[in-house]
């Protein structure tokens, strides 16, 4: 969590669990509609983006609020294939499903909406990681063993 007082872990079942990080015991569970490839990124402000599981799950932000989470937006425009990754300036970064193929989708972690797309057309195979370098890179890898850098 932003403060370092939650953990939030899937269960391979569906389900985001919020595990106190102090004592490990369950604070809340959400249930999804799917089983993301792992755990949420987290915002400064404390949204929790979802990670896509294989081909399910639209780009998601919820939020902890105590007893649960909420839904704050969901982009089921775009067909996420990838972990996100956060800058502190409030930008997302994931690999999505682009008219030709994998695309890099940088968005607007507030309300969801899109700032840049771009081609991955030398990517192949799942995206497995994304990452954002020093100097505002958008690196993503696949289980092809691809490493796709754009400025």
């Amino acid at each position: 969590s932003a403060d370092g007082t939650t953990v939030y872990v899937h269960d391979g079942d569906g389900t985001l669990w919020a595990v106190d990080s102090a004592t490990g015991t369950p604070r809340w569970s959400h249930r999804l509609d799917y089983s993301p490839a792992t755990g949420p990124a987290v915002t400064g402000d404390g949204l929790l983006l979802l990670a896509a599981g294989g081909d399910e799950g639209a780009l998601t932000a919820l939020r902890d609020n105590g007893d649960g989470a909420e839904v704050v937006w969901q982009r089921t425009d775009v067909t996420q294939h990838g972990v996100p990754a956060v800058t502190s300036n409030g930008l997302g970064y994931s690999i999505v499903g682009g008219a030709d193929g994998l695309a890099a989708l940088v968005f607007d972690t507030s309300d969801g909406h899109s700032i840049d797309e771009e081609p991955l057309t030398e990517a192949t195979g799942f995206p497995v990681g994304t990452a954002v370098g020093p100097d505002g890179e958008f690196v993503a890898t696949t289980h092809g063993g691809d490493v796709v850098v754009l400025r």
